[in-house]
């Protein structure tokens, strides 16, 4: 997909804004607040054994080298080709596991 002139237009964009008096320089902005020791974040139980998982996920050799240097090879030969449907079919069902 080309968009053509699409400089122009955020250029004049720009440039009608700055004019309108739109955009606040960067001196007179308000500052963000300060974070202060109290600031916390918590995560719920599921986010804790979601973390749990991954982090021993990644201890773990599950890697299968053997398929792994089967799809290699034939990616390099132009053997291994997608199926779209199933792909999205895949994408769908893990979607609805998340929320069920």
């Amino acid at each position: 997909m080309v968009i053509k002139g699409i400089f122009e237009k955020i250029n004049l964009y720009t440039q009608n804004k700055i004019s309108q008096g739109k955009d606040t320089p960067l001196k007179n902005r308000k500052k963000a607040p300060d974070i202060s020791d109290s600031d916390k974040v918590e995560l719920s139980n599921q986010g804790k054994l979601l973390n749990n998982l991954i982090e021993a996920a990644k201890k773990q050799d599950i890697v299968r080298r053997d398929k792994v240097e089967q799809l290699k090879e034939k990616i390099a030969s132009g053997e291994y080709k997608l199926n779209p449907k199933e792909i999205a079919k895949k994408v769908v069902e893990s979607e609805i596991d998340l929320y069920l």
